[in-house]
């Protein structure tokens, strides 16, 4: 690997990922969408080992999302843990069950009172067996995404969801809200969340993601 070319190829993206602006959400054109939220809980954006101030900074554009397509199904994706999950060797103790960590936070509950909710043990909630039942039940293929992080459940999520409809050959619709997306930042184990942000945007893109903003 040329470090210098590596250094040119990046600024090179950057450059045009920032240049280019984002449209706004066309509200007609989506309505009827499924709005997927993805651990917009207490564990990551109000309080715990993985909390963020980034993540708690989109409560608000999530919040509006959910309004703007009130009459949309919403599923709720939530980490849920037990206290020997093998995603602690990787990650920080984080959300164990029955522990306040896991409840959506209150600034969205009147969504997730009226939703469904999907407790998920993984970074990808798209393999959990209950989202895989509502899969097969479900009758629409177009979905608005929110929710953190962008790096890891949501990259995760969206890609094998658009992988999904690609494999049975059945057209599909999935926007990621990038002011309703985010993910941490932590210097000590090199994790620059602006630059984690903006490249899980576009490896989305590269396949065929849309991207938007509220």
């Amino acid at each position: 690997m040329d470090k210098n070319k590596l250094y040119k190829e990046s600024q090179l993206i950057i450059d045009n990922f920032i240049n280019e602006p984002l449209k706004t959400i066309d509200l007609s054109y989506w309505k009827g969408a499924n709005i997927i939220v993805i651990d917009m809980i207490n564990g990551f954006a109000k309080k715990g080992n993985l909390y963020s101030d980034r993540v708690n900074k989109i409560i608000d554009n999530t919040r509006k999302v959910l309004q703007a397509f009130n009459d949309s199904q919403h599923l709720f994706l939530c980490d849920y843990h037990q206290d020997t999950a093998l995603e602690f060797q990787t990650f920080l103790s984080h959300c164990i069950k029955d522990t306040d960590e896991t409840n959506i936070v209150e600034e969205l509950s009147p969504w997730a009172d009226k939703g469904i909710i999907i407790r998920k043990n993984s970074t990808n909630g798209f393999m959990e067996p209950e989202f895989q039942k509502w899969l097969t039940q479900n009758k629409i293929s177009r979905y608005i995404v929110t929710g953190c992080c962008t790096d890891l459940c949501v990259l995760q999520f969206v890609l094998s969801l658009k992988t999904h409809y690609n494999r049975i050959n059945e057209a599909s619709e999935i926007i990621v809200v990038e002011n309703a997306v985010e993910t941490y930042h932590v210097d000590a184990i090199n994790h620059p969340g602006d630059f984690s942000h903006m490249m899980s945007l576009k490896m989305m893109k590269d396949n065929g993601i849309l991207l938007g903003r509220i």
